[in-house]
């Protein structure tokens, strides 16, 4: 009788601890923080392409229903101007494709123009592709790609890893350090190609080059950490510490500053590391998921510290819905154990 409750027991502990490991996310996001960021995008006059299609990408990774009147706007604003911009580069084709796609439409047609013909196109024999062969152009050219359920070529790959140094992290030009920015844009790229060793990789470069507070160093911090997390969570890692950074880097209003002044580029990649997801993956649906209210959200915290963290739920901890469905199996279990212990008892 003791061997069979003790048999029991051993295995209620083991599906316990399984099913409470199951509450535990795979890495922190912000959504409150997010809503913000994109609510104080909403409020700005747009007009350059480039920006339109970050914003979008960024409205994007919230998700947030709140805004959807600025996803509407943002999307007939590229379509009466994305044409001409993306006939000017195929890096700027490729992130034309990714905000249209990211924004729920058809890259091939939206603009008038096949736009992932264009990027396809923009791909050299050797693998290199846009104006400014590098990371960025290689990074957006996989995305658009993978997003258009297209194969990437091997060889942009291939070439890609010449600008990988033995350091895991990557760097614009061959013979430079590495830095955030190549490296998160890489790691899109390499996570599209399904290059697993390069991800290990760069990822313990990522571990390596992560600073005490948190961010990456780069020519703004902020953009620097938002693209590396934004990276770094799709590809399934714990990116808590870097949440925490650019939530202390928000400003009242939901921006973020660059060169000490509010800047859509910069608030637009903080969305996306707030966010938890990339350029891979950032996806509108907010029919999807219930809205914190972001204007709201804005409103009320107008009069926070800059910096001080104004989700309810802080990056790293659980959010309740993560652990309601365990804990109702917890108690199923635990009034499984009763009775089993009591029949185990009367034999």
């Amino acid at each position: 009788m003791t061997l069979r409750r003790s048999t029991f027991v051993a295995w209620l502990a083991t599906v316990l601890a399984l099913t409470l490991g199951l509450a535990v996310p795979a890495h922190a996001a912000d959504p409150t923080a997010a809503a913000k960021a994109t609510a104080w995008l909403g409020q700005q006059t747009i007009d350059d392409p480039g920006q339109i299609a970050d914003s979008l990408i960024a409205l994007a990774a919230a998700n947030d229903p709140a805004q959807a009147a600025t996803v509407d706007r943002l999307v007939t604003a590229l379509k009466e101007k994305g044409a001409a911009y993306a006939a000017g580069s195929p890096e700027a084709a490729a992130k034309a494709a990714v905000a249209l796609e990211a924004a729920g439409e058809d890259p091939r047609t939206a603009l008038g123009t096949d736009l992932i013909a264009t990027v396809k196109n923009g791909i050299a024999a050797d693998g290199s592709f846009g104006s400014y062969p590098g990371p960025f152009a290689s990074g957006l050219a996989a995305v658009a790609l993978t997003r258009a359920d297209e194969d990437v070529p091997a060889a942009l790959g291939t070439y890609l890893l010449t600008f990988h140094n033995s350091d895991g992290g990557f760097t614009y030009q061959a013979g430079q350090p590495s830095d955030a920015d190549s490296t998160a844009l890489a790691l899109q790229a390499l996570t599209a190609l399904g290059d697993d060793a390069s991800v290990t990789k760069t990822v313990a470069w990522a571990d390596q080059n992560i600073q005490a507070d948190g961010s990456y160093t780069g020519f703004n911090p902020v953009n620097s950490t938002a693209v590396m997390a934004a990276a770094l969570a799709t590809a399934g890692k714990n990116v808590d510490a870097s949440v925490v950074y650019l939530v202390s880097q928000q400003q009242t209003d939901g921006s973020f500053l660059n060169a000490g002044a509010p800047d859509v580029l910069a608030t637009a990649q903080a969305a996306l590391g707030l966010s938890g997801v990339s350029y891979l993956d950032a996806t509108w649906s907010p029919t999807a998921q219930d809205s914190a209210s972001p204007a709201a959200s804005a409103s009320a915290s107008a009069s926070a510290t800059p910096g001080a963290a104004t989700s309810a739920t802080p990056a790293g901890w659980l959010d309740p819905s993560a652990w309601i469905g365990s804990a109702a199996a917890v108690i199923i279990l635990l009034g499984a154990a009763v009775v089993g212990l009591r029949r185990t008892s009367a034999r």
